[in-house]
Formats: structure tokens, C-alpha cells, sequence
């Protein structure tokens, strides 16, 4: 609050003077403006009053209208500020929310797609065993065993073999691998005892990779018919 000289502002009463309606209008603002300036600057024990349509009123010389103008002047610059830093504060505030927001939006799409991952690795636990103790196994599968996992025939299976082109035949060889294929099947020769005799005749094998590329290729295939 300003401090105003008494003395200084006593007014005398041959002074021309002004309502407080009259300086608002002068102003441009309310009455209850010049109202508030009167209290902030203390005047009101120094401010003449007459009757005005049978009420007492302020009336104001002309360096109390001055004072009050400033006064009004200087709380309205002091509110623009004011509103200025709130809005910019706001502003700023909103800012950090809109980027909150889309920090969140990207932590729950992460971890959604995190959860898909974890759900599929969850689903695929079983096949991944499966298949990781086929590809361990050290021996060769023979064809008639690969046959009976795939519940299949031996014959009907290596029919299929040779229909579907993992298989070819010769005039002294009914079943020989390609040399493509080396890396999942294999020729080999097994012995038998004919009489008192040793003897071999040449065994198709799958590899333990081979006998996951050939379960893969037999479900692809049978699915399709």
C-alpha cells in the first residue's frame, strides 16, 4: 500500500473537483475501480465527499485524480503480468502433459508388444524343445522310424518321398538322396546276414536337422492337400 502525504493531498474546498463517477467515465473503468485505488493509496480520510442525489459521495481534485489514475495504471500492469506469467505457465504445463501423454502412449505400446513376445514365446516353448532335441541327437532316424512319428506307413511314406522329389530311383537303386539334400538325409550302408554271409545294402537316414526339415515339409504339404 502507498503511504500519501496528508498534508500534500488536503484539498481545499474552492479546488475544482470531480465525482468518482465522472473519473471513471474520464478512466474508462468501473466505479468500484476507483473504489479499490482509493483504499490501496489510503485517501479516503483526506477526500472531500458532498451529497450527490441525496448521497454522499467522494469528490477528487486534480492531483488526487492523479494519483488514483496511476495508482489504477500501475495494479493493471501489475495484474497483466500476473496473467502473463500464469499463462505462460500454463502453457509450459501443458506442454509437459502432451509430452507425458506421449511417453505413456510409447511405454504402452512397448510393453504391450513386450507381452505379445513374451506370450509367444510362451506358445512356441513346446515346438522350440521338440525341435532342439531332435537337432541334438547324435545317431541318424531311419526311414521306417521317421515314418511311425509321422504316423504314416513306411511304404505310403517313401512313396511320398518320391512323389514330392527328396527321393529318386535307378536301375540298381530303388531309393537314393540327392546330393542337395545331403545335409538332411543321408546313404548308408547296412549290414545283414544272408546264410553265413555278411552282407549290406545301401539305408536311407535323416540327420537330426533333417528330421525337422522333413516334419516341416510333411506338415507344409499335407496341409495343402
Amino acid at each position: 500500500m502507498n503511504e500519501v502525504n496528508q498534508l500534500t493531498l488536503f484539498s481545499e474546498p474552492q479546488e475544482p473537483t470531480i465525482t468518482t463517477k465522472e473519473l471513471a467515465t474520464m478512466l474508462n473503468v468501473e466505479p468500484r475501480t476507483i473504489q479499490l485505488a482509493v483504499q490501496r493509496l489510503n485517501l479516503a480520510n483526506v477526500l472531500s465527499q458532498v451529497k450527490i442525489n441525496g448521497k454522499s459521495g467522494y469528490v477528487y481534485n486534480e492531483q488526487q485524480a492523479t494519483l488514483i489514475k496511476q495508482e489504477i495504471q500501475k495494479h493493471h500492469n501489475l495484474q497483466s503480468r500476473q496473467i502473463d506469467s500464469i499463462q505462460t505457465q500454463l502453457e509450459e504445463n501443458q506442454i509437459v502433459l502432451q509430452a507425458i501423454t506421449i511417453l505413456q502412449n510409447k511405454a504402452n505400446a512397448l510393453q504391450a508388444q513386450v507381452e505379445e513376445q513374451q506370450q509367444k514365446i510362451l506358445e512356441d516353448a513346446p515346438k522350440v524343445a521338440v525341435y532342439q532335441k531332435i537337432s541334438d541327437s547324435e545317431g541318424l532316424t531311419e526311414v521306417g522310424v521317421m515314418a511311425k512319428e509321422l504316423h504314416i506307413g513306411r511304404n505310403l511314406f517313401f512313396d511320398w518321398l518320391h512323389e514330392n522329389g527328396f527321393l529318386y530311383s535307378s536301375s540298381n537303386q530303388k531309393h537314393i538322396t540327392y546330393q542337395k539334400y545331403e545335409k538332411y538325409m543321408v546313404m548308408k550302408e547296412k549290414p545283414y546276414m544272408k546264410g553265413n554271409k555278411s552282407e549290406s545294402y545301401a539305408q536311407v537316414y535323416f540327420t537330426g536337422e533333417g528330421k525337422i526339415w522333413i516334419t516341416k515339409k510333411f506338415t507344409e504339404l499335407a496341409s495343402k492337400n
